[in-house]
């Protein structure tokens, strides 16, 4: 079993990045454009872990991005390379791992910030962490996913 972190902070990136930050039982969160605020953010927060919603390429979509510009895939990159310059651990979950968790809604919280929150919770509740059960509308997950794309640690 994971470590039961004291602060946590999740990204969902792309041209909107949400954030979320789990503390002690309280919960802060916005967005910003692309990657602007997240060297900031990760000063601020001082994280014990780094949660980022992670990007795969399908096969099925490769034709969709044809000419496109990556940008969640470059706001990763940020967030990467931030985390590895501060030592702080960086874990990947995915998109559809997400879905397990549905949140209550919370004031301020627009659909990029509320998605960086699932992801937030979720590895809490991973790690053991209960304390952010109360945010949760669903406390069984409705599927079980697992990491299918032969990337699991």
């Amino acid at each position: 079993m994971t470590p039961i972190p004291g602060t946590i902070l999740a990204f969902d990136p792309g041209e909107t990045t949400g954030w979320a930050c789990l503390r002690q039982g309280k919960v802060a969160g916005g967005s910003f454009s692309l990657w602007s605020e997240v060297e900031r953010l990760v000063d601020r927060a001082r994280p014990d872990v780094v949660v980022v919603e992670d990007f795969l390429l399908y096969p099925n979509k490769m034709r969709q991005l044809k000419w496109n510009r990556l940008r969640t895939i470059r706001v990763i990159g940020v967030i990467e390379f931030v985390c590895q310059k501060r030592d702080i651990p960086c874990i990947f979950q995915l998109a559809k791992e997400r879905l397990s968790i549905e949140v209550k809604e919370v004031r301020g919280f627009n659909i990029h910030a509320t998605q960086a929150l699932r992801h937030a919770i979720l590895y809490a509740s991973r790690s053991g962490d209960t304390a952010y059960n109360s945010l949760q509308t669903r406390r069984t997950p409705k599927n079980s996913y697992r990491r299918d794309d032969g990337l699991e640690q």
